[in-house]
């Protein structure tokens, strides 16, 4: 049968350095949006766009149109809302 003695020496306490919590994640930066969060951005303002278009906001959609294409120009949805942009000024008004 094998005994353990129990530790007669405790660990020394750490005293701190300074009372304020210290994070050890770094600082949070601004970033651009990942490619994905992006078009799926440029892909949620398309569907608001689409429903200005239906209850006839035109001017809105047309705006919010420009601004996908505009910020998102590499996006599945900048190309379909430049399509809707072109048929919206090819309409007569």
């Amino acid at each position: 049968m094998i005994t353990l003695e129990p530790s007669t020496t405790m660990p020394a306490k750490r005293e701190p350095t300074d009372r304020r919590k210290i994070s050890s994640l770094p600082a949070r930066r601004i970033l651009a949006p990942a490619a994905s969060e992006a078009t799926d951005f440029a892909a949620s303002y398309l569907q608001i766009a689409r429903l200005l278009l239906a209850y006839g906001r035109t001017e809105l959609a047309r705006r919010r149109l420009r601004r996908v294409v505009d910020r998102f120009g590499n996006t599945p949805a900048a190309a379909e809302s430049l399509d809707l942009l072109t048929a919206l000024d090819a309409r007569p008004s």
